[in-house]
């Protein structure tokens, strides 16, 4: 069901693009920015952990109002809780997660209000990890607790406030819209787990001489 949804999205922005007589106004941008994430389903609550979101894309408008977005990331998420107890078993925990990621979204312009607001997928190929509980590394294969897949497919909305021409900041909050693995407790409970993340970025537009439409 979610591939079919993806796919159908792609389909009417690839259309919008082949119909669009602004398929030449195509900007790159530079984006550097952090995020405070948690992993659902992990019994740790709290956007504790934090890892950078940092990367490139691009910028295709194909209305007065609308325009495509495309980026490649860097795009570090997990989990994190801190010592708890003064034992050998102190209860933290941390996971860190580092992805190839493809952000791909269609943002709409508000004139009004100089802000602009999207929505979109991303497609993030595992690169990177780790974790620990009560301050020790996790071995695999482990009897509770399985390796996160390969791939983290996610939706999200995005927010963008000007700051001057050709800089924006950016807020961004993203979901998994599917489990990135299953885990077993001790206890016996068994837990789907979700990538939920919020990021902050810069977002710089290189060579804006020409204003676009969704600055």
């Amino acid at each position: 069901m979610i591939m079919k949804i993806i796919k159908w999205f792609l389909f009417i922005v690839f259309l919008q693009i082949a119909f669009s007589s602004s398929a030449q106004k195509i900007k790159g941008m530079l984006i550097l920015g952090m995020n405070m994430s948690q992993v659902d389903g992990d019994r740790v609550f709290g956007y504790h952990k934090f890892g950078v979101n940092a990367g490139v894309g691009a910028i295709l408008p194909i209305s007065d109002a609308f325009s495509i977005h495309v980026e490649t990331l860097l795009n570090q998420k997990g989990a994190r809780q801190g010592v708890r107890y003064e034992d050998s078993l102190d209860g933290s925990y941390k996971m860190n997660l580092q992805y190839a990621e493809v952000p791909f979204y269609l943002n709409f312009f508000d004139k009004k209000g100089k802000m602009s607001i999207g929505a979109g997928f991303s497609y993030g190929k595992l690169v990177g990890f780790t974790e620990k509980q009560n301050g020790y590394k996790i071995e695999f294969p482990h009897t509770y607790i399985t390796k996160p897949k390969s791939t983290d497919f996610s939706g999200f909305l995005n927010l963008y406030v000007p700051i001057k021409a050709g800089l924006k900041l950016n807020f961004r909050y993203s979901y998994s819209l599917q489990s990135i693995r299953k885990r077993y407790f001790s206890d016996g409970a068994f837990r789907e787990q979700y990538n939920n993340v919020l990021s902050f970025r810069l977002i710089y537009i290189f060579n804006d001489k020409v204003k676009l439409k969704d600055d």
